[in-house]
């Protein structure tokens, strides 16, 4: 079920003349139904969401009731009445409920007297007794039954007011109704005179438009003679101006097809201009991203020759320092042997090289017909791995002489061979970090070329 429509202000009780509440009861007994009865005043008019409640005696707002009924309105009769089930009703106390009739929009319109619901033997023994309310409860009720007169006096003050207000309206009436007679019979009066007027002014009339129409005949008769010529003539021009529109619609159509037809062309020239400017810009972006990798393989072939320019100079630098282990090589026969064998591995140091270089080399030789464009940044690596090429092969003939000499070399002291071997392991640390960074370059420097060649492919 719907919860009935409340308010959370405090109703003010000059609506509670409203709705009349009928042969309320003083008590009522428990465990049975209620029936209440009510009549509506005149300008009050029932809706569909009222409701009537039963509240405990000092309630404050709506929202406080115990049960409630919705009422069922019927605008033809001013009498209502609803039942409470005893289910709902509340059990036996003290306390005392009226009943209070809200509209749906949670105001109250009535209110009853209070009553009670108590045991059959208590209803029996208290039929005698006066009620006992509050005091604070009867003053309500007494400013209520107080401010229900008042309104009560008012309405009927205003009631007086508008039979008073109703009698001056008849009688406006009545005068009106006279005026109005009094019009209407002038206004015949004057329909009557218009009516012969106006036939007289039609006779006239109709007599002179017969006379005009003879006339106008005999005038057509006589123009009809001579129209016939005019009408031949223009039909013929008729078939003429017929025949202009043809050919003008077929013009206009040619029109149309040539505008359609060339703004088309004029959008198909647009298309192509657009496309245009978007090649010339991926052209221009193209050379320049072209332009850049080749500045690119300019700096990074630069840098690759002054880092073998650095490998050469300090490959000559330690060529000096293996002449001057020579005089102590001579003086160590033992440790020829092991001299050999650290030249094998610088041998085989030098033949990774190689390989290395002969790798690149086919690398390089790969990329030559894709890049056209960088032969000058490839002739100069060509020059530097030759360059590379000739210092490894002038190192080969350096270590052939190195081992020529050791082979005739002589004992020598064994402190002077022990610091002939420190030099050895430091030849062989220099050679190995040389090798890395090699290693290092041509592996970078090809990862460069391939990055290139695959952005161009």
């Amino acid at each position: 079920m719907d919860s009935p429509p409340t308010s959370l202000v405090e109703p003010s009780t000059e609506n509670f003349s409203k709705v009349i509440f009928n042969k309320v009861e003083k008590k009522y007994k428990t465990g049975a139904d209620i029936n209440c009865s009510f009549t509506y005043t005149e300008p009050f008019q029932p809706r569909e969401k009222d409701w009537v409640g039963i509240f405990k005696v000092g309630w404050k707002i709506t929202r406080d009731y115990f049960t409630y009924v919705f009422v069922k309105s019927n605008n033809e009769s001013a009498e209502g009445s609803i039942i409470f089930k005893a289910y709902y009703l509340p059990k036996v106390s003290e306390e005392f409920y009226q009943f209070c009739y809200v509209d749906e929009n949670g105001e109250v319109r009535g209110a009853s007297i209070p009553f009670q619901i108590c045991q059959e033997m208590e209803m029996e023994e208290d039929d005698d007794m006066l009620i006992v309310m509050p005091e604070d409860t009867m003053e309500k009720f007494n400013a209520e039954v107080s401010a229900l007169k008042d309104e009560n006096a008012s309405q009927q003050k205003t009631i007086d007011e508008l039979q008073t207000k109703n009698e001056q309206l008849e009688n406006e009436i009545k005068k009106l109704s006279i005026q109005l007679e009094s019009e209407r019979n002038r206004i015949t009066t004057d329909n009557q005179t218009l009516e012969k007027e106006i036939k007289k002014q039609f006779n006239d009339k109709l007599m002179q438009l017969q006379t005009d129409l003879k006339n106008t005949e005999q005038l057509l008769k006589k123009s009809q003679m001579e129209t016939v010529h005019e009408k031949e003539e223009n039909d013929a021009q008729a078939k003429e101006v017929a025949k202009l529109r043809v050919e003008m619609t077929l013009q206009e159509v040619a029109i149309t097809d040539l505008k359609e037809k060339l703004q088309r062309q004029s959008e198909t020239v647009k298309t192509l201009e657009m496309e245009k400017e978007n090649l010339q810009l991926a052209v221009e972006e193209q050379l320049s991203k072209t332009l850049q990798i080749q500045e690119e393989m300019k700096e990074q072939l630069t840098s690759t020759k002054e880092q073998l320019c650095k490998t050469e100079n300090d490959l000559h630098q330690e060529k000096r320092q293996s002449e001057t282990v020579k005089t102590l090589v001579i003086e160590k026969e033992n440790l020829q042997l092991a001299v050999e064998e650290k030249f094998s591995k610088t041998l085989q140091i030098q033949e990774e090289m190689k390989e290395q270089l002969t790798s690149t080399k086919e690398q390089l030789c790969k990329t030559e017909n894709d890049l056209h464009q960088e032969k000058i940044a490839k002739t100069t690596q060509q020059n530097v791995i030759e360059k590379l090429n000739a210092t490894i092969a002038k190192q080969d003939a350096e270590i052939t002489e190195l081992r020529r000499q050791n082979q005739i070399a002589g004992l020598a002291h064994q402190n002077e061979a022990e610091k002939l071997q420190a030099t050895n392991a430091e030849h062989e640390v220099n050679i190995t970090v040389l090798r890395g960074q090699i290693q290092v370059r041509f592996t970078h420097l090809h990862h460069v070329i391939f990055l290139k060649w695959s952005y161009r492919i």
